[in-house]
């Protein structure tokens, strides 16, 4: 997680375990294993960390899946309600991926999102004609 302070720079710190997950135990493995790819991602990014371009290959496709995992729901909002996020994993991978991307979040506006999406999936992915390219 990056903080800012009064005159702009960006403090870097390691997000905490969640409570109740004992030091050393396979959970707090698996934890750290979750927070350390966004983390370490954000740490070397921290002011355009949530635009991963395609590029990076693990990471976009994924980053929604390890973000609740690493107890960084607060982070998983933003990214999936930015258009530019949505664009890659439905022109990488198709809507499903996308679709389930929203599976991770209870927040309202992701929902609202994800309903749009699988309301909107028949007319996204027929066979119909296409639009002239903007």
């Amino acid at each position: 997680m990056t903080q800012r302070i009064a005159d702009g720079d960006a403090v870097r710190r390691e997000p905490a375990r969640p409570e109740g997950v004992p030091t050393g135990s396979c959970q707090a493995q698996l934890w750290v294993t979750h927070a350390a790819l966004p983390t370490g991602y954000q740490n070397r990014h921290p002011n355009d960390w949530i635009d991963i371009p395609a590029a990076v290959p693990y990471l976009p496709g994924n980053l929604a899946w390890h973000l609740p995992q690493a107890d960084r729901q607060e982070d998983l909002v933003p990214l999936l309600i930015r258009l530019s996020r949505m664009h890659l994993p439905i022109t990488t991978a198709g809507l499903p991926d996308l679709i389930s991307d929203y599976t991770h979040a209870s927040h309202p506006h992701a929902q609202a999102i994800r309903r749009i999406l699988m309301k909107s999936t028949p007319a996204l992915t027929s066979p119909g004609p296409t639009l002239p390219a903007p």
